[in-house]
C-alpha cells in the first residue's frame, strides 16, 4: 500500500499502517529535496485517520467547539475523497 493524501503518505507492512509526512529537507545531504518523516505506526486505519485529524486540528486557530466540528467535518470529507481517488 502506498497512498498519498496531500502532505501525508500512508504505507504498510504485513503488521501495520505507517503514516509519514512529506517535507522539504532544510539541511544535510538532502537539503532542498522532498523527504518523508515517519509520524507513527498504527494497527488500524481508524487510528491513523484520527492522528491526521488531531495534527490538522492542532495546526489551526480553533476558537470554538463549532470551529473544531467544522474542521473535523472538512477533513473527513477531504480524506474520504482522497482515499477513494487513491484506490482507482
Amino acid at each position: 500500500m502506498n497512498i498519498k493524501l496531500g502532505q501525508y503518505v500512508i504505507t504498510s507492512d504485513p503488521h501495520q499502517l505507517i503514516l509519514s509526512e512529506i517535507k522539504i529537507a532544510k539541511e544535510g545531504k538532502n537539503a532542498g529535496q522532498e523527504v518523508t518523516a515517519t509520524i507513527g505506526y498504527y494497527p488500524k486505519l481508524e487510528q491513523l485517520i484520527k492522528k491526521i485529524i488531531t495534527i490538522e486540528v492542532r495546526k489551526d486557530d480553533i476558537q470554538s467547539l463549532q470551529d473544531m466540528a467544522d474542521k473535523i467535518d472538512d477533513l473527513s470529507i477531504t480524506l474520504s475523497r482522497q482515499i477513494r481517488e487513491a484506490q482507482i
